[in-house]
């Protein structure tokens, strides 16, 4: 789920001058769950790389849920990526907090201020003046299911 695209998969996608100003607020059960500000998910192949240029979050991710997951990323502009991203002047302004029981890190999970979970190489261009997290960062609280061995990756910038 995402304040502008859910999941992203095709050829070297631009999103530019995206602004999202809506809350996102999710409660429930899922299998997986991906959310971010911007964008939710963001696949494709290692050839393609997608690029957001002067994007905004400014609405918060708040996500209330049982779940057990192989797979789950919570970040302010996207929650998690497997692809080559380039992040250009981008600024999340806003805070995700995530509240979690039965966390199962049986797999790959991450929330960050700015990207959850990053599986794949990214560049931040001018990260340290115009691409930074200036949100209240993540609050994240969960409560592992038995058996769980991996912890979750947490982070101001990325999970």
């Amino acid at each position: 789920m995402g304040g502008i695209v859910g999941k992203t998969s095709g050829k070297n996608n631009v999103f530019k001058d995206c602004v999202n100003n809506s809350n996102i607020v999710v409660t429930g059960t899922a299998p997986s769950l991906f959310t971010g500000g911007i964008i939710g998910i963001s696949t494709s192949s290692a050839s393609n790389k997608a690029k957001l240029e002067g994007c905004i979050n400014d609405g918060s991710t708040n996500v209330t849920a049982n779940v057990v997951v192989d797979y789950a990323g919570f970040g302010g502009i996207v929650g998690w990526y497997n692809t080559a991203m380039e992040f250009i002047d981008c600024t999340n302004a806003a805070k995700v907090e995530i509240s979690m029981n039965n966390w199962t890190a049986a797999s790959s999970q991450g929330v960050g201020g700015f990207a959850g979970y990053a599986g794949a190489t990214a560049t931040f261009d001018n990260c340290k003046t115009v691409v930074n997290n200036e949100g209240d960062v993540v609050k994240f609280n969960s409560k592992r299911a038995s058996g769980s061995t991996r912890p979750a990756g947490v982070g101001g910038f990325i999970g």
